[in-house]
């Protein structure tokens, strides 16, 4: 809340924050990395059936791209995770 009272060319403000005063997180694999990896190899088949099409065009492959490289990049994390699990 932000009230603010004018008086005689002088403010004076009174700020009233609400929220979220700390946050903490925790390094390691999220809790949805299966949905990670579903989602990835639903968008990598998805694609190679579009490539045998004639709807294929460049759009479309950035579009693919822009999903993608985001969910390997994920996918890459959680496998050097879960290999450092083991050792």
């Amino acid at each position: 809340m932000l009230t603010t009272i004018i008086s005689h060319s002088t403010i004076f403000s009174n700020i009233d924050y609400s929220g979220v005063k700390s946050a903490t997180t925790t390094i390691g694999i999220p809790q949805y990395w299966s949905a990670i990896i579903i989602g990835l190899l639903i968008l990598l088949s998805l694609m190679e059936i579009l490539v045998a099409t004639k709807k294929w065009n460049r759009n479309i492959n950035l579009s693919f791209n822009i999903a993608i490289i985001p969910l390997t990049l994920s996918f890459i994390g959680i496998l050097i995770f879960k290999i450092m699990e083991f050792i």
